[in-house]
């Protein structure tokens, strides 16, 4: 909670109220361009902050703004004049649609979609510090599911959001490849469907476990992916890339330095080569790894390596539940 704290301080500093707790206080500032004579309002969430001017260079419907144009307008943050400016679209004089927005002296920006003057919809805000949200907003606000990273990309929390905050405040990751946690079999088939490139190859009942099995993209690679079920509910997520033996550790490395850059140093990291094993903490009881293995498909390439995201609790459970059983899972 620390953490969401300081943000919170940081945030209204820096011009963008993510972590407002209502949107009470939302309200509409009008003004006329006065070389146009066109009207356009700007909704702010506090009532610290005063519209000083705005100007509109684009369509004009019934004297308001409207379509796509350049939008620059300035207001008063306790007696400091801030200028906003970028592409946009109006509707009614307000922000509705896509706008490409910049704070120039103080190097924010936000590039998403707007209605009724409020960011709503899909977003990307960045900060000076280096730090970006990339997610869903509603009332102006982060609403439903987004990432914050720092400068350096690390992640800081994805997940899903409610008025600015992270819902799952100690969990770094609660969606794989768009999955929930606990997700019902279909309604992770219709996710994985819905993604581009990617084909359901066929589903099977194990001793322990049921399992998915697709094939589609992971990241820039291509990848053979397993989505795990036990007592119906998604509890493992595993992409696996198909490599030669002159790539395997160059493509083992590169996802390696990818999730390093994500989700911070692994917790542990042990072996060389086919015994090579790195572990992440994402949060609470959940984990991500990549492994190195062969192949015992013939006609594929011989080497394996495969990223895991999971829950460390039920994985326990359902490895016990193999060990102790007969039969084949995959």
């Amino acid at each position: 909670m620390k953490f969401f704290r300081s943000m919170l301080t940081f945030l209204l500093a820096g011009l963008f109220l993510i972590a407002i707790p209502a949107t009470s206080l939302a309200a509409e500032a009008w003004t006329t361009d006065p070389a146009t004579g066109c009207k356009i309002g700007v909704v702010f969430l506090t009532d610290n902050w005063t519209l000083v001017s705005a100007s509109w260079t684009g369509p004009v419907v019934e004297g308001k703004a409207a379509g796509k144009g350049v939008l620059t307008y300035v207001y008063k943050d306790d007696g400091k004049e801030i200028k906003v400016q970028g592409e946009a679209m109006m509707v009614d004089g307000l922000l509705e649609g896509k706008a490409a927005l910049k704070w120039p002296p103080e190097g924010n920006s936000y590039d998403g979609d707007y209605k009724a003057g409020l960011r709503d919809g899909k977003g990307v805000l960045k900060w000076p510090t280096g730090q970006v949200y990339d997610g869903e907003w509603k009332n102006g606000m982060s609403n439903g599911y987004g990432v914050l990273k720092d400068a350096s990309g690390k992640v800081l929390y994805e997940g899903e959001w409610k008025d600015g905050k992270g819902v799952a405040n100690s969990l770094m990751v609660d969606k794989i490849l768009g999955i929930p946690w606990g997700a019902s079999e279909d309604e992770a088939k219709r996710i994985m469907l819905q993604r581009s490139k990617t084909m359901f190859i066929k589903s099977e009942k194990g001793t322990a476990r049921n399992w998915q099995f697709y094939y589609g993209p992971y990241n820039e690679f291509d990848a053979y992916i397993y989505v795990n079920f036990y007592q119906g509910k998604m509890y493992e997520v595993s992409p696996n890339i198909l490599v030669g033996e002159d790539q395997v550790m160059e493509k083992f490395n590169a996802v390696k330095q990818g999730l390093s850059k994500r989700y911070g140093s692994p917790i542990k990291e042990t072996g060389k080569y086919l015994d090579s094993l790195v572990i992440w903490d994402l949060g609470g009881v959940y984990r991500a790894s990549i492994t190195i293995r062969k192949s015992t498909v013939s006609t594929q390439p011989p080497f394996i390596v495969t990223i895991e995201y999971y829950n460390n609790e039920t994985a326990v459970i359902v490895n016990n539940a193999l060990e102790t059983t007969t039969g084949k899972d995959y």
